[in-house]
C-alpha cells in the first residue's frame, strides 16, 4: 500500500510540474532563480530531472518485488533491496527537498515557513517503507504516526490563524457543492474549530494507538486534500493526490492496528460435540 501511495504521489507531482496545459515552476527553480541566482535553463534541468527521476523511481519501486525469488537470501534479492532502498531514497529525499526550499524562500512567513515540517508525511513514508524493509515495523508505525501528526499540527495552526487560501476553500466549496455563499464570518469560525480539531488528533496519534483518531486523520486528510478540487475545479487534480501521504499514512496506521487488534483476539472455544448415542448405563445386580 505503501509503495502504491509513493505513485499517487508521484503523479501528481508528474501532472502538475510536467504535463500541466502551462508549465508550473516549484519551488526548487523559484530558490534557484530568485534566491540563488542560477540561470534559468539550469534551474528548469534541475527542476524537471527531479520530478522525472522522482516519477521514474516510484515506478520501478512498485515492480521491483515481482523480481524477488522465493529464497531471501539469494543473492540476487540482496540486490534488489539495496536498490528499493536508493530508490527509496530519494523518493524520501525530492519531496523533502522542495518543502526545505519553500521554508527557506520564506522565513519570516507563516505557514509557508514552516512547509519542511508541515510536509513532513510526504517524505516520512518512503522512510517508512525503508523501515518496513528492514523488518523494523515498530519504527516504520511510528514514523508513520510523526508524518501525520506533523502534517496535522501545522495544517491545523494554519487553520486557526486564518489562511486564506483555507478560507477560500470553504467559501468556493460551499458556493460549488450546495449553491450557498457562505459568510466569511461563518467561514472563520469553521476555520477555527477545524484547526483546533486538527492540533488535538495530532497530539493524540502520538500520545495512543487509536483507531478511531487514524481513521478521523485519514477521513479528513483526503476530505481537505479534495477541497482543492470542489473549491477549484476538476483540473485541480494534482492537488489531490500529491496530498496522497496526507490521508494515507493515517490510513496505513489505521489497517495496521486493526490487523494488530484482530490478530490479538483470543479464538472462540468450540462447544464440545454432542454425542450420537446416549451413554450406556451399567447393569446392576
Amino acid at each position: 500500500m505503501l509503495r502504491g501511495l509513493i505513485l499517487v504521489h508521484a503523479l501528481g507531482i508528474a501532472a502538475m510540474y510536467l504535463f500541466a496545459e502551462f508549465e508550473k515552476d516549484s519551488s526548487i527553480w523559484s530558490l534557484l532563480v530568485i534566491d540563488w541566482s542560477f540561470s534559468e535553463a539550469t534551474a528548469y534541468l534541475v527542476d524537471d530531472s527531479g520530478h522525472w527521476l522522482f516519477l521514474i523511481s516510484a515506478v520501478v519501486l512498485l515492480v521491483l518485488p515481482l523480481f524477488q525469488k522465493q529464497e531471501s537470501e539469494k543473492p540476487t534479492n540482496k540486490v534488489n533491496l539495496a536498490l528499493q532502498i536508493l530508490l527509496l531514497c530519494f523518493i524520501a529525499f525530492w519531496p523533502a527537498a522542495m518543502a526545505a526550499a519553500k521554508s527557506f524562500r520564506h522565513p519570516n512567513e507563516f505557514p509557508e515557513s514552516y512547509t519542511l515540517a508541515s510536509h513532513s508525511a510526504r517524505y516520512l513514508l518512503p522512510v517508512a517503507l525503508i523501515a518496513l524493509l528492514l523488518s523494523k515495523e515498530n519504527l516504520a508505525m511510528w514514523l508513520l504516526r510523526i508524518g501525520s501528526s506533523l502534517t496535522f499540527f501545522f495544517h491545523g495552526l494554519a487553520a486557526i490563524f486564518q489562511k486564506a487560501s483555507f478560507v477560500d476553500f470553504l467559501l468556493n466549496s460551499s458556493q460549488n457543492l450546495l449553491a450557498w455563499d457562505m459568510p466569511e464570518s461563518t467561514a472563520n469560525t469553521l476555520l477555527y474549530l477545524i484547526g483546533a480539531i486538527d492540533v488535538a488528533v495530532a497530539i493524540l496519534i502520538l500520545i495512543e494507538k487509536s483507531r478511531f483518531v487514524a481513521g478521523y486523520m485519514a477521513s479528513w486528510g483526503l476530505i481537505t486534500a479534495a477541497s482543492r478540487m470542489t473549491a477549484g475545479g476538476i483540473e485541480q487534480y494534482p492537488e489531490l493526490l500529491i496530498r496522497a501521504a496526507h490521508f494515507g499514512a493515517p490510513l496505513v496506521l489505521l489497517l495496521y492496528w486493526q490487523f494488530q487488534a484482530s490478530s490479538c483476539r483470543p479464538p472462540q472455544s468450540e462447544s464440545e460435540p454432542a454425542h450420537d448415542t446416549p451413554p450406556v448405563k451399567s447393569n446392576q445386580t
